[in-house]
């Protein structure tokens, strides 16, 4: 599998060695995690909801950390002393796992918490970009790790006795069952260490969010069987010019259709390719491609 510049593959799987050495296994298992007792684990104090012009942040202090989200409804969590803790939605779930991986980089042995400098060379090294870029992505990946613990993902339950993500309806099911974005699950399929154990063979499903001039692919999901009948796609990359690059879909009219499906036979088979909307507006898209070999008569 070729490696893709947003998410390397190597950042990939030092984000999951290190999340392996940060928490323990029973703190990732189950359907949905317990955000702030992982939290606690990592001297995390307090979580403030707030009006921010960004989605969260962190903040260093002399007791640890504490994190910041935003919300309209303003709230501070002591985290430990709360009876009840404030219910998050999807984004804020994201937002506040991302804040959890920064604390990765920092040694925990101080009263105020120092930066690791080894560690942050380590990220910027597997990450190929500079350390600030290199850094968010580290936490992206683990803020997914940490939603979507593969123990989890695994149970039969989740997946179904084949065990694999074998189309959007399965993306969906499974975004609700661990309270995450679809894009969180299609990232984590593609960028788990058993990957292709995820994937069922001939697959390609694909989140494309659309802005004021492109749409841009956000996640994918893609199986290397698919090599000669479509290109793997680049995230953040156009739609457009993944539609252009494969002679499948380029004549199809599927960039103009709002939904629809498109089926052609070729390589002794047929590909079947569907456009489905996501969400209730009008931003977001699936496209699901599935190429079902036919055999020799």
């Amino acid at each position: 599998m070729r490696s893709n510049d947003a998410r390397p593959a190597e950042l990939a799987r030092l984000a999951e060695r290190y999340v392996a050495l940060a928490f323990e296994p029973r703190r990732l298992s189950g359907a949905k995690v317990d955000l702030y007792r992982l939290a606690q684990s990592r001297n995390i104090h307090t979580v403030e909801l707030k009006p921010l012009l960004a989605d969260g942040y962190l903040v260093v202090d002399d007791k640890g950390f504490s994190v910041h989200l935003h919300d309209e409804r303003p709230s501070v969590t002591v985290i430990g002393e709360a009876s009840e803790y404030r219910t998050l939605n999807v984004k804020q779930r994201f937002t506040f796992a991302h804040e959890i991986a920064h604390t990765m980089t920092y040694d925990l042995s101080h009263e105020t918490p120092q930066p690791k400098k080894s560690m942050m060379d380590v990220i910027t090294g597997a990450g190929g970009r500079d350390a600030e870029s290199s850094l968010e992505a580290f936490c992206q990946i683990v803020a997914g790790l940490i939603l979507l613990p593969i123990s989890g993902l695994r149970q039969e339950e989740v997946l179904g006795r084949f065990g694999t993500v074998d189309s959007v309806a399965t993306v969906l099911r499974i975004a609700r069952l661990f309270e995450v974005s679809p894009e969180v699950v299609m990232h984590r399929v593609t960028a788990s260490g058993d990957s292709d154990a995820l994937k069922p063979p001939y697959l390609l499903t694909l989140l494309v969010r659309k802005s004021d001039k492109h749409d841009i692919i956000r996640a994918y999901i893609y199986t290397p069987t698919l090599k000669g009948i479509a290109r793997q796609p680049t995230l953040y990359s156009r739609m457009r010019t993944w539609v252009m690059r494969t002679p499948v879909l380029k004549d199809s009219g599927i960039l103009d259709a709002n939904v629809g499906e498109w089926s052609r036979s070729i390589h002794g088979g047929v590909v079947h390719t569907a456009k489905k909307p996501y969400g209730r507006g009008n931003d977001a898209y699936f496209v699901e491609m599935k190429y079902n070999p036919q055999p020799a008569m």
